[in-house]
């Protein structure tokens, strides 16, 4: 692997964290919670850091590490994912978990 690929994806990483980051935020203290400094909220924090990993996507595509973003999401898959979320939330709401 040579060094510029090797950045783009620790620079991808460390954007996946981000992403990760801002969620926990928005489940902390809510979606529409504003940072007192940047006056952003946890949403528009979101969608800033998935543009960030968009980003990171089109860098590694450029390298030939990836096919282009919309080659990556296979909708059957996503549909898949769907049905998973939503058989573990019925699961969780039977045990009482909020």
């Amino acid at each position: 692997m040579n060094a510029e690929t090797k950045n783009a994806l620790l620079v991808f990483a460390e954007e996946l964290g981000e992403v990760q980051k801002e969620v926990f935020k928005a489940i902390r203290f809510g979606l529409d919670d504003t940072n007192p400094v940047t006056n952003i909220s946890n949403t528009k924090a979101i969608i800033d850091e998935l543009n960030d990993v968009a980003g990171c996507l089109e860098k590694l595509k450029e390298l030939g590490v990836l096919p282009p973003l919309t080659s990556l999401i296979v909708p059957s898959k996503v549909k898949k994912k769907i049905a998973k979320i939503d058989k573990y939330f019925e699961y969780t709401q039977q045990l009482g978990i909020d």
